[in-house]
């Protein structure tokens, strides 16, 4: 990641603010990069805080899934202690063993929290995510387009669920913030999970998924700017199983 602090105050624009860069925040944007949404990661805290933070280390079925799903789990599934179920114990009172593997048929994991901010810290260093660490408590007013929809004045009265969000997200960084900015053009990962190149079908598939998204669908557009004509297109969006996935915009 290349590192550098803001200037200036400006604004980031991208489709999702997420807010917060613990696992979830940046699992999340793992699963929104993979689906071609770009996102930015807001983190008051900085890196090395970030993964210094000891936390829970028991892993659900689902969460482990989810991992494995997404190419997240080489090291965990190599490093981490796999368990049939948990022993509850209360004190004074005999244990009970609530056997997960015997009644659903899954495991459970222990593998640190701290191990999984460092893979996927990993996974978003090899995809040049947007992560903004070390900056000031993010409010409304640093949303402009929710606080334009709120009036401006950040009042916490208003109703955030009656709000249509945006199709972009703008945040604006103020310069006494000064946060470490992790700058990159939305990017493809070249690699995958083990570290080896990826197949040539699949960045073609991220890189069709990414320009339909970025040009809302205009596929007129999507080819000029990929430089192939629209029969071809949409030849390979059937090719590449990604015709299911469109819905097309009126072309202006």
């Amino acid at each position: 990641m290349q590192h550098g602090g803001l200037p200036r105050r400006r604004s980031v624009k991208t489709q999702v603010a997420i807010i917060g860069g613990g696992p979830a925040g940046l699992l999340l944007a793992e699963l929104l990069h993979r689906q071609g949404i770009a996102s930015i990661v807001l983190e008051k805290h900085s890196r090395a805080h970030v993964l210094s933070r000891i936390r829970a280390g028991v892993l659900e079925p689902t969460t482990i899934e989810v991992l494995r799903a997404n190419g997240l789990s080489e090291r965990m599934d190599r490093l981490g202690h796999r368990h049939d179920g948990v022993r509850i114990v209360w004190a004074g009172r005999d244990s009970y063993f609530l056997d997960v593997a015997r009644h659903v048929g899954k495991h459970l994991m222990t593998y640190g929290q701290t191990s999984i901010q460092e893979d996927l810290y990993a996974a978003a260093d090899r995809r040049r995510a947007v992560v903004l660490t070390d900056g000031p408590e993010i409010g409304i007013n640093e949303l402009p387009q929710i606080a334009a929809q709120l009036g401006g004045d950040g009042d916490a009265g208003h109703d955030m669920a009656d709000m249509r969000a945006p199709s972009v997200a703008s945040v604006s960084i103020a310069p006494e913030a000064d946060p470490q900015l992790t700058i990159s053009t939305p990017s493809l990962g070249l690699l995958d999970a083990a570290g080896d190149v990826r197949p040539l079908e699949e960045l073609e598939r991220d890189v069709i998924r990414f320009a339909i998204s970025h040009y809302r669908g205009q596929m007129s557009q999507v080819a000029r700017r990929l430089q192939i004509g629209r029969s071809t297109l949409y030849r390979k969006l059937e090719g590449l199983g990604l015709a299911t996935e469109v819905t097309e915009s009126a072309d202006a």
